[in-house]
């Protein structure tokens, strides 16, 4: 998907390698996350079921939205500013909201959900 949006998106940023890893159950946590060695997803049991952070494509699309962001904009990662790093969580969460607009049913979906006016709470916000 962003190879189409982002024109500059060509690799992950060189820090990465010319693959980003992704590690599918690093432990016990309910967490996922981006630390430019590898996208991490973990697992943990809820309620007496097992649930696996990476069976979800709104995380998944989200780290990986982490990853795009840093291969455009390195600098973003590691300056120690709470405006990056809430840039960098929008971010994340644009990129799994984009993700999943790409399909038609979420598209009907949230526009019959919230009459047309997008600006109102539906399940994909």
């Amino acid at each position: 998907m962003w190879s189409t949006y982002a024109a500059p998106f060509t690799r992950w940023n060189p820090a990465v390698g010319a693959a980003l890893p992704i590690l599918l159950d690093q432990g016990v946590d309910l967490n996922a996350f981006y630390d430019r060695h590898a996208l991490n997803f973990f697992h943990d049991t809820v309620a007496g079921r097992t649930v696996f952070s990476d069976e979800s494509p709104d995380i998944v699309c989200h780290e990986e939205g982490h990853a795009v962001l840093d291969s455009v904009q390195p600098r973003l990662f590691s300056v120690s500013l709470t405006e990056c790093a809430a840039f960098h969580e929008a971010f994340g969460d644009i990129s799994a909201m984009l993700a999943a607009l790409q399909l038609a049913q979420v598209r009907v979906d949230v526009l019959a959900e919230t009459g047309g006016l997008l600006f109102r709470n539906s399940r994909l916000s």
